[in-house]
């Protein structure tokens, strides 16, 4: 998914947080940054950062993501991005979807499509970004 998402799109550029096995993975594609997992104060700063746009939270259908809270919500929140979230667990039921996110099947084609539409469309990242933040401050 990530490869088909650069090919049409050479602006984006995906970030994700995993160890070894995870950088193994990805070491060899473009504009792939893995950052190895971090104490919390570490990750707070890490979220506060600027200029992330769009958060993915995938998780397949398995019972232990079903026991999963909806952190990741909380996370790509305070990243100020727009998420994107699987509808297996708890963010699948928490987010509402075109709202304060977007909620998918976890189809990889349904995800790069979304993704490149996000990528093309800032003011819809800004609406599901601030709707998501307002979600949190009530």
């Amino acid at each position: 998914m990530i490869e088909q998402v650069q090919e049409r799109d050479p602006r984006v550029v995906f970030e994700i947080i995993g160890g070894q096995d995870v950088y193994r993975l990805y070491r060899s594609m473009p504009r792939v940054t893995v950052v190895h997992p971090m104490k919390w104060p570490a990750y707070e700063a890490f979220l506060d950062q600027p200029g992330r746009h769009i958060g993915l939270a995938p998780l397949l259908e398995l019972p232990f993501n079903r026991a999963r809270s909806c952190t990741k919500f909380f996370d790509i929140t305070r990243a100020g991005a727009a998420g994107i979230y699987a509808v297996a667990g708890a963010c699948g039921g928490f987010v509402r979807p075109g709202i304060d996110g977007l909620v998918l099947p976890m189809r990889p084609n349904a995800w790069a499509e979304a993704i490149l539409q996000l990528a093309r469309d800032e003011p819809a990242r800004q609406s599901l970004a601030i709707a998501a933040r307002e979600r949190l401050q009530t």
